[in-house]
């Protein structure tokens, strides 16, 4: 990534501090779209052993470069600290739909998506569940934590994997001019076509089951001790809402969706991280009648780019799983 001979950097704007003092904003959006595109024109082949935080620190000490020629300063280290996450994030983004076109291209259909959700207060992961009995449930369940002055507040993962029945496989449910598995053949089209597919999920309001979520992922770039017991919340808030659609209709053999984690970093998660990313999720805790279960099924450390096969590979397995037993 050459950022220092960036004759424009969008990334970059300067801006007075409370002391007076000049500062340089980094934006996210802006320096997240210098990674995809640096992305998109290699071949994943290329890209398989490509050391993650060494991608992430080439942007920031280009950013870095580009800031000194250009301003004679650099964004604070803290700017940094921010925008890191979001970029970890949009590159598993793009390596999970790159993943996605090639097994949908190889098959001749489409059959799950790889949703990318914002936060929860933006659009809340339950809204994705279509039937007028899931709807009541919900509906429902809030009223009834008004009625005791508790809220549903809940987080929403990072991802959410869904599958679509059979005979539906054909097309994409949301259409958009510039989408279809022809034009992602290439992966600058499918750079062209990001931002559409991070704002997916708006299609699939109400289009899903409660039996169509083949899993969830959460991501964090690092695994500080606040941020690796998030995982923990996301996947706990994540199956218990699953849960509550298993005991509301009846449905015994439906299996909880699991709940996967990709992380990043310089190191591999150790022992402290391992033993905080096995806690129970608090529904095994209470109900004795429940198989002791973790929040965070299994947790795959992004070491590389091609690391994130992983996930691919346990998304594959269980969207065959789902669809032996629809047989």
């Amino acid at each position: 990534m050459n950022c220092k001979n960036c004759t424009t950097p969008r990334c970059l704007s300067v801006e007075k501090g409370k002391d007076g003092k000049q500062r340089v904003k980094l934006s996210s959006i802006e320096s997240s779209k210098c990674l995809l595109k640096y992305l998109s024109q290699k071949p994943l082949s290329e890209l398989v052993g490509k050391v993650t935080s060494d991608l992430l620190d080439e942007l920031q000490n280009g950013i870095k470069k580009a800031s000194q020629k250009h301003y004679g300063i650099e964004p604070r280290d803290q700017s940094f600290n921010n925008v890191r996450g979001a970029w970890f994030e949009k590159v598993v983004s793009f390596w999970l739909w790159s993943r996605w076109y090639e097994y949908c291209k190889n098959i001749g259909g489409i059959p799950y998506f790889v949703l990318k959700l914002p936060d929860a207060a933006k659009f809340n992961f339950v809204k994705i569940f279509c039937s007028e009995e899931e709807e009541k449930v919900i509906g429902s369940l809030k009223k009834h934590l008004d009625n005791h002055g508790v809220a549903l507040e809940t987080s929403n993962p990072d991802f959410v994997v869904v599958t679509l029945k059979a005979g539906e496989h054909k097309s994409c449910p949301v259409k958009h001019k510039d989408f279809s598995l022809e034009n992602l053949g290439r992966l600058e089209d499918l750079y062209r076509n990001f931002e559409y597919l991070e704002n997916l999920y708006r299609g699939f309001r109400n289009k899903c089951k409660y039996t169509d979520v083949i899993c969830a992922i959460g991501v964090k770039d690092s695994l500080r001790p606040d941020r690796r017991l998030q995982l923990v919340y996301e996947g706990n808030i994540f199956k218990a809402v699953m849960l509550h659609f298993k005991t509301r209709f009846w449905d015994y053999s439906y299996e909880i969706p699991p709940f996967y984690a990709i992380v990043n970093g310089k190191k591999a998660p150790g022992k402290k991280d391992a033993r905080a990313l096995i806690t129970a999720t608090t529904s095994t805790l209470v109900d004795i009648r429940l198989r002791p279960e973790r929040a965070v099924d299994e947790t795959f450390y992004a070491g590389r780019l091609g690391d994130i096969d992983q996930v691919f590979s346990k998304i594959k397995e269980r969207l065959e799983s789902l669809q032996k037993n629809r047989v």
